[in-house]
């Protein structure tokens, strides 16, 4: 009895290829010369190799001064192409500007800002 050891050769991705089938072949030594073969099915596994991308490159909301509180200025949207969880997307806001934080808030599932 022998092991075979399957290597890569280069790295799999799943978004190019999700699955694959390969055909093993054993060969032995006698005469007349006898094989046999098994179908290895492969299923490749995400991996968080990919960030969210937004549809557009800037987003630009005009509101009133006095926009009553709640108010909906603008939805911002990115998708992932990751699969499963790692292909979620949640939003969130981060700015350096002193008490912007205390005029905006963002629904983290959404994008509605």
């Amino acid at each position: 009895q022998r092991l075979v050891e399957m290597v890569l050769q280069k790295p799999l991705d799943r978004e190019n290829q999700e699955q694959m089938s390969l055909l093993l072949t054993a060969n032995d030594g006698g005469d007349p010369k006898m094989s046999g073969t098994v179908q290895i099915h492969v299923t490749v596994l995400d991996a968080n190799d990919n960030a969210p991308v937004f549809t557009q490159p800037i987003y630009r909301a005009r509101f009133r001064e006095n926009s009553p509180r709640g108010a909906l200025l603008i939805t911002v949207s990115a998708s992932d192409i990751d699969y499963g969880s790692n292909g979620l997307v949640t939003y969130s806001i981060s700015s350096s500007t002193v008490g912007i934080l205390n005029h905006f808030e963002i629904d983290k599932s959404s994008g509605d800002v």
